[in-house]
């Protein structure tokens, strides 16, 4: 009997040739007369060929992602050990370079603060600011520039506000314009407290003449209050000394007034 005509017909119809007994393909042998089921034979030889091949193709593909996960685990240990070595190096530079920055602004003392006086007396607050920043001197709790940290401190507030002043002009809707005054009186409150001004980190940093020079860049914020909050001179007074809630108060009614 050719093979193809062993495979004839379903599991359930297939026939023993010797006794003529319902068999299933999967019988190797008549469990009625016991001769030998050539298609069943047939079918077990193809089936344990077949799971051989499965068998095989899986352990390949179980070994191809054993070494796939190896591979993504030392590369992510690389990466994350790289990364860490980068940060640390970066951290060293910057770290080194920040204090010989200041190392250098002290060398260079009368050349430093003669900028700073200059910028100072050209009213130029944001140079101040930017140059005693750039050279590592704004929020130094420590060295020959204390004397300075009122000024700094000073300048630095005023850019705020002013940028804050910016936003407030620029809104267009309410709740913006709410929030950045609320920021801007929030800082008025820090900028005219001397005692505020007067230290860092809780270390005294005040010079003879800082108050003094501190007035100068308050004479100014008084101007730009006085140009876009319309706030008279007794006003301006009056927010020098008010907390953040108060002058918020002041501001407002002086503009509702304005436009009434």
């Amino acid at each position: 009997m050719e093979r193809e005509n062993i495979y004839k017909g379903s599991t359930f119809n297939m026939k023993c040739q010797y006794c003529g007994a319902v068999l299933n393909l999967t019988d190797e042998v008549c469990p009625h007369c016991g001769r030998k089921n050539r298609a069943g034979e047939a079918y077990k030889k193809d089936y344990d060929k077949y799971q051989s091949k499965v068998n095989t193709a899986e352990k390949s593909i179980s070994a191809q992602q054993l070494y796939t996960v190896k591979v993504l685990v030392r590369g992510v240990a690389i990466a994350v050990l790289l990364a860490m070595f980068i940060g640390l190096v970066v951290y060293m530079l910057t770290h080194d370079w920040y204090f010989i920055k200041q190392k250098n602004a002290v060398s260079e003392y009368d050349t430093v603060t003669a900028t700073l006086d200059r910028y100072w007396e050209n009213e130029d607050y944001y140079d101040f600011f930017n140059y005693s920043d750039s050279i590592n001197i704004s929020g130094w709790s420590d060295g020959p520039y204390l004397d300075y940290h009122p000024q700094i401190e000073a300048a630095q507030i005023y850019i705020f506000v002013n940028n804050y002043i910016s936003e407030y002009l620029a809104a267009d809707n309410i709740f913006y314009k709410n929030k950045a005054l609320t920021d801007i009186c929030g800082l008025l409150d820090e900028f005219y407290d001397l005692d505020n001004l007067h230290y860092i980190y809780g270390k005294l940093a005040v010079g003879d003449t800082s108050d003094e020079k501190v007035e100068q860049i308050y004479k100014n914020m008084d101007a730009i209050l006085k140009t876009y909050f319309y706030v008279s001179d007794e006003q301006v007074q009056a927010i020098r000394t008010a907390d953040s809630t108060q002058i918020q108060l002041i501001i407002e009614e002086s503009v509702k007034n304005k436009y009434e």
